[in-house]
């Protein structure tokens, strides 16, 4: 998404001024900040306007996509689509957490909790009743 009025060109997730001026300052938001799936093709339309070059030579780049989105604000990557190599040339843009991003890691992890019991066959019966509804 590109929300013109903030930056003419960039998608959110690879703006420096949405994730820096929006997301940060404006609306506060000091976690983790997770981009756009960066195999998406939503993201192709905006591309080569934030690069400058041939859109089919930066598709083939995963690694510098992943090095816009960082270099806008993203905390960590999301890669969806199952290609090995473009997971290859993500992880390697991404390196290891460091730095504030390491710290809203740490405290996002710093939340979880061990899970409430589950009782398998009150869920089940729960199921099938829906499911005799239905």
């Amino acid at each position: 998404v590109v929300y013109s009025a903030i930056d003419e060109d960039a998608p959110c997730t690879l703006s420096a001024t949405v994730i820096g001026e929006v997301v940060r300052k404006q609306i506060g938001f000091d976690g983790l900040l997770m981009s756009d799936d960066l195999s998406m093709k939503a993201l192709d339309a905006s591309l080569a306007q934030v690069v400058g070059e041939n859109l089919s030579n930066f598709r083939s780049s995963m690694h510098a996509r992943s090095e816009l989105a960082l270099n806008a604000g993203c905390d960590v990557l999301l890669h969806c689509n199952g290609d090995i190599e473009e997971m290859r040339q993500v992880a390697d843009a991404a390196g290891t957490l460091k730095g504030t991003a390491k710290k809203r890691a740490l405290r996002a992890l710093s939340f979880l909790r061990a899970p409430d019991d589950f009782d398998v066959a009150e869920a089940e019966r729960v199921l099938d009743s829906m499911m005799a509804m239905a």
